[in-house]
């Protein structure tokens, strides 16, 4: 039961409210790659982890949101129409992401200068309060509370980061 990754959970999602025959090929691709593509990645980065999942492979998570999310904001912020029509969730999740991103990465080098590293459980609460702090929008909440739970997860950790997600 342990010692793989038994569950992942997307929480990213768009949709149309409209006719299929309203949505055009590029609108269906960006939500298509939304809801495939995001979890492929993430799937693959804890799978394909020679040594399991640790901060490295963290660190590599947020940097691939983040790529993900610059490519594929202004289309989110044309999908955004409910519940207000206010065009801009692309953009919240994308800074609340790189905001959640930097925090991890100077949390690292933090603890390079003084300890030489940086804990699974230490990375995952830089990045969780660094999405909070730079939180935009509801999207950008929900983000953070997201990146919270896994955050807790990996600091209860005590079969293995494995365990950890599948708690998240």
């Amino acid at each position: 039961r342990h010692g793989r990754l038994d569950v992942l959970v997307n929480n990213a999602g768009g949709q149309f409210l409209s006719p299929a025959e309203a949505i055009s090929p590029k609108g269906f691709r960006t939500v298509a790659e939304l809801h495939v593509q995001g979890t492929w990645q993430m799937t693959h980065a804890a799978a394909t982890s020679p040594d399991g999942f640790g901060t490295a492979q963290l660190t590599d998570w947020a940097a691939r949101g983040d790529s993900l999310l610059q490519s594929a904001r202004h289309d989110i912020d044309a999908l955004n129409v409910f519940p207000v029509p206010d065009g801009d969730t692309g953009t919240n999740l994308m800074l609340t992401w790189q905001a959640a991103a930097d925090a991890l990465d100077h949390a690292r080098a933090d603890a390079r200068s003084v300890d030489g590293g940086l804990g699974l459980a230490e990375a995952s609460t830089a990045w969780a309060r660094g999405a909070l702090m730079g939180a935009r929008g509801n999207s950008g909440v929900i983000v953070a509370q997201f990146l919270r739970g896994v955050a807790e997860a990996f600091a209860d950790l005590t079969g293995g980061a494995d365990a950890a997600i599948t708690q998240a």
